[in-house]
């Protein structure tokens, strides 16, 4: 027992007096170790800090509230970053074997800071950044909002009902009869104006009699009002006498709660679309939930399986066709925009016209949404369906054994984990061309997807997915989307399907594998989108293992037009792939691509190229001359050669160019080696992040009218910017179009906008200023002044204006504000005379 009790004790003193020890030795055996995994930890933060920054710019243009935490993280990461970089600039040399102390100290620094960026990063994995501002209480129109005098006693009545302590709820409707303030139907001059405005309808025109009874039969009902004067505008007398004689007698089909002249007025609408594709494409927008936005691709994909458009043989034709009927419906009213250009909305008064009319003619349509089982209503039988859209959070089976013969396009959303398919499913729908699932588990297609002989569209969308090898059935499928689903093997079979023209395998991230020699046979395929998915490119020569295929793959599909890929490694690029044939892209070497854009920039690319780079491979360079949007992050030794050949290229194409950590130059261009003509014709939108040493956007005189449409100027963690640009003698540069500007953390920077820019602001609407130390004005100190009279800075858009940590900031404009204040300078305000609020 004694001797047991001294063993313990001896164990016990070992492990205090060795383990410290031991823990010393680690931090100066792994001194170099530790060092460079903090130097390499570090821009994967700054990464993260300037995407979360984005987001939260984003946010704030958008007019919503920052949550804290998200703002806590930012300031947190502000600081390690700049901590970091300090560290690392002290210690950029080896320190000698025989300074013991100060490598055990900096060791031991780098390994806790490596802990804390990796904390941090874990930190920063948001949801959402920011949370919507509750809509004001009362709010001005603004664009093509039509304002009515009828609506002004609506006003009044809501705005005493908000006096009235007693009244807790308030209700504003339009057709129903309910408890609340009535909104009335327009006024007959309200009325009137709004579709003389919507037809394009004059006094003196032959047809303003019968346009005059037209309107009157739309009982003043704006969308009435507006459906029917855009069907109409431009067309014959005749037409204008049909119209009027179909309003008169309204049809008896109607929807309930739907006012007959509203209906009668869409259909008048629907029946003047000039052409069935066009009525088609109105349709099939039905077949969508209500009040969701639809992607006008999700359109083109099931147009092609349905041939919906006529004579396009295509994937781009078909892409630009959908884009035109879309805008032919907008025309018309009977579409809406959505969140961005690459999507529409369709009110749901439409949406219900749409179904009514789908479901009556000769090809019937059945949608039920949030629907408790398979079918349409009573046990219908499902015979005469050519388009089926199912919605449920219930359906946990699928039937067997249907009989659908007309069935041309199924589109089901079953959010739910238990869903089963019974083999059969398929066997009665052998005329199906379009089939789309999403939400739901599809252990395996059922067999009888043999007898689908027909269908070339099969979307599997955001579902759990096991085995699919029996896709290789689908000979005729053209279009095939695995968007967001966890398919982690894509099917050898698919390399069968030879008409395929589309193939999109966004957001599969899970997908790790793909057969080699299976993407080279898809001899059709025209789109290849693989963006955040597969990344896992094998060499240039043939893989060892069989598991994946190269680069040079995409060699074979000569016709192939858009793609979209990440290229972790850019050695990984066989020297001979060229790729000139493409008219879209989104390709992203060297990380992955973190940002949305929308499809307007057609072409991006993004690289980050190691150091060991110094020479490009032929294809990205021919990409970066066709790019409308590049983002050039950490590419040291040839970030000079991209800007040098860009600048002789005056950067033509180029819609957005961002710009991230690269420490080796001092300016993006410099006219005074390269005499350009005008530089930036096209830019859009400008963002220059953690760039240690650049000292200015342009060295030398920038070309008159240069950055003439620049919308968005972000400059951020640039410690040596001083300005700009230097304006050139032979004329003035005019940021007309600018609307955003962020500046974040440029110390040395004494003047935002320079002399003559700063009097053309009239459409920026966003300012943020944030932690610049010597900042003394936004605008220009040095605007020339005419005679007596002094130049005006007019900001009549501004809305957003975020100054903060400007220790030396007085004013907006120093020069102006001093001659317009009194001698002695003390009561100098922040916004002097010069600066208006309105012109």
């Amino acid at each position: 027992m004694a001797a047991d009790l001294i063993v313990s004790i001896a164990v016990k003193l070992g492990e205090f007096i060795f383990q410290p020890i031991g823990k010393s030795f680690g931090y100066l055996y792994h001194y170099n170790k530790n060092l460079i995994s903090f130097r390499n930890r570090v821009p994967a933060l700054e990464n993260t800090r300037t995407e979360i920054q984005g987001l939260v710019d984003e946010a704030k243009r958008n007019g919503e509230h920052i949550l804290p935490q998200v703002a806590e993280w930012l300031t947190s990461a502000d600081g390690l970053v700049d901590e970091s970089r300090k560290f690392l600039g002290d210690h950029q040399g080896s320190l000698s074997c025989s300074n013991v102390v100060l490598r055990y100290r900096v060791s031991k620094k780098a390994k806790k800071r490596v802990l804390a960026v990796n904390k941090l990063l874990e930190g920063g994995k948001f949801d959402r950044v920011s949370r919507q501002v509750p809509p004001p209480l009362w709010s001005a129109s603004t664009g093509d909002v039509e304002t009515f005098d009828s609506r002004n006693l609506t006003f009044k009545e809501i705005m005493e009902a908000l006096k009235d302590d007693n009244i807790n709820i308030i209700g504003v409707y339009g057709m129903g009869s309910v408890l609340c303030v009535l909104v009335n139907v327009l006024s007959k001059s309200d009325a009137w104006n709004l579709f003389g405005k919507m037809a394009n309808i004059t006094h003196n025109s032959d047809i303003h009699l019968l346009a005059t009874k037209v309107v009157k039969r739309c009982a003043g009902l704006p969308i009435a009002v507006v459906t029917v004067a855009r069907a109409l505008r431009g067309k014959s007398k005749h037409a204008w006498c049909d119209a009027l004689c179909q309003l008169q007698n309204p049809p008896p089909r109607n929807i309930k709660g739907m006012h007959k002249y509203v209906y009668s007025s869409l259909e008048l609408s629907y029946s003047f679309l000039e052409t069935d594709e066009l009525k088609s494409c109105f349709l099939l927008h039905s077949l969508f939930k209500e009040d969701v936005e639809i992607p006008i691709e999700t359109l083109v994909r099931y147009g092609l399986g349905l041939r919906l458009f006529q004579y396009v043989y295509k994937l781009e034709a078909a892409r630009d066709r959908a884009y035109a009927l879309v805008e032919s419906l907008k025309a018309c009213c009977l579409l809406l925009d959505g969140k961005n250009e690459e999507y529409v909305r369709m009110r749901d008064v439409i949406r219900d016209f749409a179904i009514l009319v789908a479901t009556s003619g000769q090809t019937m349509s059945l949608v039920r949404h949030d629907v408790q089982s398979f079918g349409g209503h009573m046990g219908e039988p499902l015979t005469p369906f050519s388009a089926i859209s199912l919605a449920s959070t219930n359906i946990t089976q699928l039937p067997g054994g249907l009989v659908c013969p007309k069935l041309e396009i199924l589109l089901l959303q079953f959010q739910s984990d238990s869903i089963q398919i019974p083999g059969n499913f398929f066997e009665g729908m052998k005329e199906l061309k379009v089939v789309s699932m999403s939400d739901m588990p599809i252990l395996s297609l059922p067999w009888s997807v043999k007898s689908l002989w027909k269908m070339r569209t099969l979307c599997l969308e955001r579902c759990k997915l096991r085995d699919m090898s029996s896709i290789g059935e689908l000979k005729s499928l053209e279009v095939l989307s695995f968007v967001g689903s966890n398919v982690k093997r894509l099917p050898e079979e698919v390399g069968q399907l030879t008409r395929l023209r589309l193939l999109d395998l966004t957001d599969c991230e899970e997908l790790t594998t793909i057969p080699p020699n299976v993407l080279s046979k898809l001899s059709s395929l025209e789109s290849l989108n693989m963006m955040n998915s597969f990344v896992n490119w094998s060499e240039d020569k043939e893989d060892m293992q069989g598991n994946n295929p190269s680069l040079s793959e995409l060699k074979m599909l000569s016709c192939l037009r858009s793609l979209e890929v990440n290229i972790l490694n850019v050695n990984l690029i066989p020297r001979d792939l060229l790729l000139e044939n493409l008219i879209k892209f989104k390709i992203c070497v060297g990380s992955y691509w973190l940002v949305s854009l929308t499809h307007r920039y057609s072409t991006a690319l993004k690289l980050r190229i190691d150091e060991g780079i110094i020479r490009l491979p032929d294809c990205i360079t021919l990409l970066l001359k066709q790019a409308q949007y590049l983002i050039l992050e950490y590419c040291p030794h040839v970030l000079k050669n991209v800007l040098y050949d860009m600048t002789k290229e005056h950067f033509q194409n180029l819609r957005g160019l961002e710009l991230y950590g690269n420490s080796d130059i001092e300016c993006i261009v410099d006219t005074v080696i390269c005499k350009p003509g005008v530089l930036f014709p096209s830019l859009e939108k400008l963002e220059v992040v953690s760039m240690e040493n650049l000292k200015e956007i342009c060295h030398g005189h920038l070309p008159a009218t240069s950055f003439s449409v620049l919308q968005e100027l972000d400059l951020k963690y640039l410690p040596e910017f001083v300005c700009l640009w230097k304006e050139g003698p032979e004329g003035d540069i005019c940021l007309v179009n600018l609307r955003n500007v962020s500046v974040h953390t440029c110390h040395k920077l004494q003047i935002i906008f320079p002399q003559h820019t700063a009097t053309d602001q009239g459409l920026l609407h966003y300012l943020c200023i944030f932690n610049c130390d010597i900042l003394p004005g936004i605008f220009s100190d040095n605007i020339t002044v005419s005679g007596e009279e002094m130049v005006k800075i007019v900001l009549p858009k501004l809305n957003t204006l975020e100054l903060s940590l400007l220790p030396q900031l007085k004013t907006f404009c120093p020069k102006l504000n001093e001659m317009s204040t009194s001698d002695d300078g003390h009561d100098m305000p922040l916004f002097g005379c010069n600066v208006c609020e309105d012109p």
